[in-house]
């Protein structure tokens, strides 16, 4: 088929106007170029043929380095100085031209402006880019953070006991669903990654971070290895090695800097102090998901009560261990709540969608978000205890227990070193 018009033009023009403003800069520097050039000619002749010395002169880049950085007008004046042929070609000729073919300055005019403007304008376009921070609007962070929690489902439902804790290499979903049992270096070192990530965006807690992570470090000590490194792929079921047997670079080197990450990612965790606060934003995450597995809301069911008691929660100005594990209580009864209504909510309720009408999801994948929030609420209420026994009994102000966190700290660089020692 034929382009559209605008289309062509649309392609065609940045290509244009890259093109014109290369040749446009080629010509600003032709003196300078020139010059340079015949020196180089020069010298190697010289040199070669005449003095025999300096034949190994050369510049390390680090001096290159060191001179780029300077800025403002003493860059300005270095430019200047290195391309003086421009301007003084540029006054030659137009005396020239002046003097002798007065009627060709007109058209000579525009090159010898570019020539005498040339140590400018080069300065000028070597100035560094203003880089622009990306920002995401309130619609986009949430459409990418419902895709973050979308991808962590696969890692908690298939990252566990059955697999000894390995990622299965994939879950085919048509024509029939099935687990490709077998994983590789690369595989494993993405999955312990996702768990830090999951952690961080508020799926998961901190203990249940130390409990993934742990279960597939202990899992790949198991492991067969050559002369320290992993094979390619490995059994998720058995942990035998596929064969045939051999080592990737590739992957192996792609372990060794996943490994190094979640060794800094792990050391970072060390001295923070527990912030179960963002555990919200996970569940928020997740009743997004739920939402678009139901359909239309409807005011007065378990899932709107439950964004209610979300949103209070949400809004606490005082995050201590007492009101947090009362609002997470209150989460868990809620969620529990929504894990009924959504069991007996009718088949046509569930899948009744506002858009995209031609992919519905079916009333499972409503269960298993719903279930999914329930566990979620459930750990959050579990971490606290173990983090400020008592905290749930509603009375006195309970501190976060200084053991608990002495212990979990060595726990995270016990992890982290084992991390480190793996990756070499």
């Amino acid at each position: 088929d034929e382009l559209r018009l605008g289309q062509h033009l649309l392609a065609l023009v940045p290509s244009t106007l890259r093109q014109l403003g290369q040749g446009t800069l080629a010509l600003v520097c032709l003196p300078y170029e020139a010059a340079f050039s015949l020196d180089a000619v020069v010298r190697s002749i010289w040199r070669l043929g005449i003095s025999r010395r300096h034949l190994l002169e050369w510049q390390a880049s680090s001096d290159v380095a060191r001179r780029g950085d300077v800025a403002g007008v003493s860059d300005l004046l270095g430019t200047l100085a290195r391309m003086w042929i421009g301007p003084v070609l540029a006054v030659a000729a137009f005396v020239g031209l002046g003097s002798y073919r007065p009627m060709a300055l007109a058209f000579a005019a525009p090159v010898l402006a570019l020539w005498f403007f040339s140590p400018l304008i080069v300065w000028w376009i070597s100035q560094p880019l203003q880089r622009r921070l990306p920002t995401l609007n309130p619609e986009q962070t949430a459409f990418l953070r419902v895709l973050s929690r979308r991808t962590w489902a696969f890692f908690e439902q298939f990252v566990g006991p059955p697999d000894n804790f390995l990622p299965p290499d994939n879950m085919q979903e048509h024509p029939v669903e099935r687990v490709a049992h077998r994983t590789s270096p690369t595989n494993i070192g993405l999955s312990l990654l996702s768990s830090l990530a999951a952690y961080d965006f508020g799926y998961i807690t901190l203990g249940q971070l130390i409990t993934r992570t742990n279960a597939t470090l202990d899992t790949m000590e198991r492991l067969q290895r050559h002369r320290g490194h992993f094979f390619n792929w490995y059994d998720t079921q058995t942990l035998q090695p596929l064969r045939p047997c051999y080592v990737s670079t590739i992957d192996s080197g792609n372990l060794a800097g996943h490994l190094l990450t979640l060794r800094s990612g792990l050391g970072a965790l060390v001295d923070e102090l527990p912030q179960p606060a963002r555990l919200l934003d996970g569940l928020r995450d997740t009743v997004h998901l739920l939402q678009a597995a139901t359909g239309r809301p409807h005011a007065g069911d378990a899932l709107s009560r439950f964004v209610l008691v979300l949103d209070k929660a949400m809004r606490q100005s005082e995050h201590t261990p007492v009101t947090l594990c009362a609002a997470f209580e209150a989460l868990a009864r809620s969620a529990a709540g929504v894990v009924d209504w959504v069991a007996s909510s009718p088949r046509s309720r569930i899948t009744e969608r506002t858009d995209d009408d031609d992919a519905e999801p079916p009333q499972a994948d409503a269960q298993r978000w719903a279930l999914a929030l329930l566990a979620q609420c459930e750990a959050a209420v579990i971490e606290l205890l173990c983090l400020a026994p008592g905290a749930d009994l509603h009375g006195e102000p309970v501190p976060w227990q200084v053991g608990a966190l002495l212990e979990r700290s060595a726990t995270l660089r016990r992890l982290a070193e084992r991390a480190g020692a793996m990756a070499r």
